[in-house]
């Protein structure tokens, strides 16, 4: 099971407003909602871990970790898409360098803080 423990510290947790991080495409205000949830990931101090949680639970919904995430169910089958919403995020790093665009600066601290978590992790399991 996933740790939760990093959720107290979310920047969207006490939101009064929780609809905002699942947005509904029925809702005529949702272009509003997911740009007020962008706003709030991208100060969030565990944006990593919250995008980490939602690959690991395989969340089918929601804004998590600065990502929209709405799968569908087509048939047998699952369509994903997955839409990057803010900078600040390697997500968006990557992003970047697909289309051949320089990194912002805050995309590129992003990626750099995400490799060193990686590095970090990598040196205490061995």
């Amino acid at each position: 099971m996933p740790d939760r423990d990093w959720m107290t510290k979310a920047a969207c947790r006490n939101h009064p407003n929780p609809e905002v991080f699942f947005p509904s495409a029925r809702d005529v205000h949702v272009r509003k909602e997911i740009a007020e949830a962008a706003r709030i990931c991208a100060a969030c101090p565990v944006i990593e871990k919250c995008g980490q949680y939602r690959r690991d639970t395989e969340s089918a919904w929601g804004i998590w970790g600065g990502d929209i995430v709405r799968t569908q169910a087509y048939g047998n089958t699952l369509a994903q898409d997955r839409t990057s919403l803010v900078h600040g995020t390697e997500g968006m790093y990557k992003r970047h360098l697909r289309r051949r665009e320089k990194p912002c600066p805050a995309c590129t601290q992003a990626q750099q803080r995400a490799r060193s978590q990686r590095r970090d992790r990598r040196r205490e399991t061995a």
